[in-house]
């Protein structure tokens, strides 16, 4: 069984924005979790969790609370990633997912979690994930950007990766997501 990664527990609090990752048992209506050639999530597929994040209409935040390895033998191409989930648990109508970047984490680096974007160092060391080829061993972080066009509650459950190996193209989930929720809220948390 694969852990999730310490530094993917990691709380950002910045600009008085906090963001946490909340944890509850997976006994949702999830999609199955699926594992599939030499990439894997570096996540539990026993649980569900999540990276939260409060934020407003108009601001730009970043979910990279989940990262991949490649356990083969030959470098792997990721072609795209998503935020997903049943449809009954999606609600995107006022967040949109604008860019997906990968960050190489290999040796351990701290993942972001969630917070403003651009956060840190990410966006200048982080490329768009499409084409992008993780070599044996190595470790990618994901980082999707999402545009808050209204504020609300925004939920996607579920995280997907379509890449490439040796001829083969596979899908993988986890059952790790990323919720917004309203500053007003003042909080933002998993139900179940």
């Amino acid at each position: 069984m694969t852990k999730l990664l310490p530094a993917a527990m990691a709380v950002v609090l910045l600009a008085g924005i906090a963001t946490s990752l909340a944890a509850c048992s997976s006994e949702k209506n999830a999609l199955p979790t699926s594992r599939e050639g030499p990439v894997s999530f570096l996540a539990d597929d026993d649980f569900t969790q999540a990276a939260t994040m409060l934020a407003d209409k108009g601001q730009r935040v970043v979910f990279g609370a989940l990262s991949v390895i490649n356990e083969g033998d030959h470098s792997a191409t990721l072609d795209r990633a998503m935020l997903t989930g049943p449809r009954s648990e999606v609600s995107d109508e006022g967040a949109k997912v604008s860019e997906v970047r990968v960050l190489d984490v290999t040796g351990g680096q701290d993942l972001v979690g969630a917070g403003p974007w651009p956060y840190e160092y990410y966006e200048r060391d982080s490329v768009p994930l499409s084409g992008y080829a993780i070599a044996p061993d190595a470790q990618a972080e994901l980082l999707f950007v999402v545009d808050v066009e209204e504020s609300g509650n925004w939920s996607w459950p579920q995280t997907q990766l379509t890449y490439r190996s040796q001829g083969e193209t596979y899908t993988i989930r986890a059952n790790t997501g990323f919720l917004i929720c309203p500053t007003t809220a003042g909080h933002c948390a998993l139900s179940g």
